[in-house]
């Protein structure tokens, strides 16, 4: 059976897989969180803070058992990797 009332975007989203999808609200949400820390289940914002046991707590709190953690960083910001 067919569903003829379904989104291209709504069947596009259902195809990406969970780690996919969390990029994506990455990139939508990028500005808005930059220099925070953010944790993520699939995607939906599970917590944030400047430290990512502020990410972290909030999810766990929430029985997110493996949230997706990471540092968000602006377009413009400049990201250093060396010695």
């Amino acid at each position: 059976m067919k569903l003829s009332f379904c989104s291209q975007n709504l069947s596009r989203s259902m195809s990406m897989t969970p780690l996919a999808r969390g990029f994506e609200w990455l990139k939508a949400h990028r500005e808005e969180y930059a220099g925070q820390y953010v944790a993520l289940d699939r995607d939906v914002l599970v917590g944030h803070g400047a430290t990512i046991g502020d990410a972290h707590n909030p999810a766990r709190q929430k029985r997110v058992h493996y949230p997706f953690l990471v540092r968000v960083t602006s377009e413009n910001e400049s990201l250093f990797a060396g010695w």
